[in-house]
């Protein structure tokens, strides 16, 4: 193997979607050289085709909705619909941490949220249940200040966009199921922006003034750009390094070759599911089970899972309860492995 075929950085993240850039971005601000590998030909994987809504408990926008929170009553509302399922440690720091998250995307001018006011808890009749304000989205993001990389965002799920080309968002979904005659205005005014923007329409098909998932990316994206963060595209990790159990980096594959990467902090896989992977789904979900029946992103294979196989991970919650399927989230120990965890697992819940 030539020298050219090896790397050596501080930290190495397999996957593109929301908790992967935002795991990324924490990195390279701790001071780390990172670097992030996705095996498609588009980032921001399920996160881009997704509503996007981050549930971020006691969050600073809530008080300018005029909505109280607290520790408290976060972690009662968490304790109680888990039903012990998840250790409360790992609620405590989840509800600790996770508005310090928002906060430090917000403060550098990374990500801009707006608290959904009216987008209640799922269980509003549990104790510490809100009637919104913890749930909040990204705002509506121009991807032309993303320069050519606009064209490699994943596209939103069809669901997500009006005819096809215009994006709402779901405070603007809110507004139209309650019959708010000024959504329309909003609707016209973004028609005419596309209509305005004829000759991008070449290389945009869509609007380039996109929200929920999109939006969420393009804003994480622009600021893994401005940091100078190399993101690979094509370039899938196939296997992990590991040396006396523990994994110090990855075989990447790139331009048909295979380039070892080694990563002195360790390894985040933030990868995506197993959605379509058949063996997978018959291993872990309620049978019957079919791939053809999956709208998610066809790139989740369960990469994370089929090379952290042989590690045995502790893995859990991975089956299906509640109509909800559990994600897992494996990191390798390091100084920095609790804070780039908790940013991945915040940013994708």
């Amino acid at each position: 193997m030539s020298s050219q075929d090896l790397f050596d950085l501080d930290f190495l993240i397999v996957g593109s979607g929301a908790g992967a850039l935002t795991a990324a971005i924490r990195a390279h601000d701790l001071g780390l050289k990172t670097l992030i590998v996705e095996k498609s030909a588009f980032y921001g994987g399920t996160s881009a085709m997704s509503g996007g809504s981050l549930w971020i408990p006691n969050n600073h926008l809530m008080a300018r909705a005029g909505v109280s929170d607290s520790e408290e009553e976060a972690l009662t509302y968490l304790t109680t619909i888990t039903k012990g399922e998840v250790e409360e440690s790992r609620l405590r720091r989840y509800v600790r941490k996770s508005p310090d998250m928002l906060r430090y995307l917000d403060q550098r001018g990374d990500l801009r949220c707006n608290a959904l006011e009216k987008y209640a808890d799922y269980y509003p009749g549990v104790s510490g249940a809100k009637p919104g304000a913890r749930t909040v989205e990204a705002q509506r993001f121009t991807t032309l200040r993303l320069g050519w990389d606009l064209m490699r965002l994943r596209p939103p799920h069809p669901g997500c966009v009006t005819f096809g080309m215009f994006h709402m968002s779901a405070a603007d979904a809110y507004r139209i199921i309650r019959g708010d005659w000024r959504v329309y205005l909003g609707m016209i005014k973004n028609a005419a922006l596309y209509m305005a923007g004829l000759p991008l329409r070449i290389f945009a098909p869509r609007s380039t003034r996109v929200t929920l998932g999109n939006a969420l990316v393009a804003a994480l994206r622009l600021a893994v750009k401005k940091r100078g963060i190399p993101l690979w595209l094509n370039a899938p990790a196939i296997k992990l390094l590991v040396e006396r159990q523990r994994v110090v980096g990855a075989v990447v594959e790139r331009d048909g070759r295979r380039i070892s990467i080694n990563a002195k902090q360790g390894v985040l896989l933030g990868s995506g599911g197993f959605e379509n992977n058949p063996v997978l789904r018959q291993q872990y979900l309620p049978k019957p089970t079919s791939t053809d029946w999956s709208a998610a992103n066809k790139h989740n294979t369960g990469d994370a899972l089929q090379m952290t196989e042989a590690l045995r991970p502790a893995l859990a919650l991975m089956d299906v309860r509640g109509g909800r399927l559990r994600r897992w989230c494996w990191v390798r120990r390091s100084p920095v492995r609790w804070c780039l965890r908790r940013a991945c697992r915040t940013a994708c819940l």
